[in-house]
């Protein structure tokens, strides 16, 4: 069961905090994600996190489930839940290889980005731009 302490305020600093340590291997989600700012998340990790805000710590996993009472108190509070699309991954990017910052950043960097569609016209238009992907500082 949830507590229905857990604030939209706690909710928003869960995943502020995903944002910056990222979504542990075991924790993506299956079926639906929250989305906030154009970023998915997985609605039972965002939970679980965000009772440590409201209540001292993380919300066992066992205790709720995925599927109607997390969508659904998520969406109480205001939040868009979607129902996640299955994606073509592709193992290795070609332009991969073009960040001086490495491999590793690079697939980190990949694993924020919310539409691959939206991605690779936005990269295609720096690249006529410029000639090249390199970052902007």
């Amino acid at each position: 069961m949830i507590p229905q302490n857990i604030s939209r305020g706690d909710v928003i600093k869960a995943i502020k905090r995903i944002q910056a340590e990222g979504i542990p291997n075991k924790r993506q989600s299956s079926k639906f994600d929250l989305l906030y700012q154009c970023f998915r998340f997985p609605p039972k990790l965002i939970l679980s996190i965000a009772n440590e805000y409201a209540n001292g710590e993380p919300l066992d996993y066992d205790l709720f489930s995925s599927g109607d009472e997390a969508n659904t108190y998520l969406s109480s509070l205001g939040f868009e839940i979607v129902l996640k699309e299955p994606e073509k991954v592709q193992l290795v990017d070609p332009e991969e290889e073009e960040f001086p910052e490495g491999k590793v950043l690079y697939r980190r960097h990949c694993t924020y980005e919310p539409d691959r569609r939206l991605v690779t016209k936005a990269k295609q238009r720096r690249k006529r731009e410029t000639g090249s992907l390199d970052c902007e500082v």
